[in-house]
């Protein structure tokens, strides 16, 4: 029954990959030339977004991506397990599980999401090692360090 079962999976996810395959294609959207952190982003199946999702994460600086809800979900998802990663008794392979389980949970949700650097407002979806690069900064910054120095800087705006 078990290897039934991995057959249909195996023929299931060779026609998801084909339909996303077609999707892209008749999309006939030519790719644009990426610089920056996408730079090292396979240059084929690249999802292009027009608007992000409440629930995606989008890289970045500024407000924007700071209030953006799914980035606030995502930090206080990261805030919960910093402790546990920090912890000198978790080993690497611990600290990889953790991260494999914030990706995953953002997986479930939305997307991470980087702007597109040609001037345009579109998103491309971002890589999971890139993702994952993403979530293991996060969680070794200092507790709550980016609502800090956003504090910091409505302050400094204020006087």
């Amino acid at each position: 029954l078990s290897s039934v079962i991995t057959g249909v999976m195996e023929i299931f996810e060779q026609h998801k990959k084909k339909a996303e395959v077609e999707a892209l294609q008749r999309r006939k959207c030519k790719p644009r030339k990426i610089r920056g952190a996408l730079a090292n982003l396979p240059k084929r199946n690249k999802l292009f977004v027009d608007k992000p999702l409440e629930t995606d994460v989008l890289f970045g600086r500024g407000t924007g991506p700071r209030q953006h809800p799914g980035n606030k979900e995502y930090y206080r998802r990261v805030g919960s397990m910093r402790d546990a990663y920090r912890a000198k008794s978790t080993s690497s392979e611990g600290k990889t599980r953790i991260a494999n389980e914030i990706l995953s949970w953002i997986k479930e949700r939305g997307r991470f999401l980087a702007k597109e650097e040609d001037g345009t407002d579109r998103w491309v979806e971002v890589d999971e090692a890139k993702a994952r690069e993403k979530i293991r900064q996060a969680l070794r910054e200092h507790k709550y360090e980016w609502e800090r120095n956003a504090a910091e800087r409505n302050n400094k705006t204020n006087d």
